[in-house]
């Protein structure tokens, strides 16, 4: 699960945090970049907020040519496609933001926690 899959914010959204649905589980999760939000801790997201637009899941996608260098870039991502630590997600905004391909950088892309909060809908 990343910040663009999430189909709607929930309760209070602010510069710090915002409660999100993922639209195919019905979990609720929070999103922020102050890193202490309200639940289990499951990993980094990179790229805007609280816009909730993510790198990981970049909807116009890569250049064929990148495809194999791309999944070397994301390996270090956790089984919730999600990277372990700010720092590994800092490392692939570092790759991404090299690439003809990639969005520019309007905003600073920044670390984005990721934590769980429910998974009743």
């Amino acid at each position: 699960m990343t910040a663009t899959r999430f189909s709607r914010a929930v309760g209070s959204r602010s510069r710090f945090g915002a409660c999100l649905i993922a639209p195919t589980t019905g979990e609720v999760l929070w999103a922020g970049v102050s890193g202490s939000g309200p639940g289990e801790h499951l990993g980094y997201d990179i790229g805007w907020f609280p816009e909730c637009y993510s790198l990981i899941s970049d909807w116009h996608g890569p250049d064929p040519a990148d495809f194999h260098e791309l999944g070397e870039r994301l390996r270090p991502a956790n089984h919730h496609g999600l990277f372990h630590s700010a720092d590994d997600a800092r490392a692939f905004r570092s790759y991404y933001v090299s690439r003809p391909w990639a969005e520019t950088e309007d905003m600073p892309f920044r670390p984005i926690a990721v934590e769980l909060v429910s998974t009743e809908p």
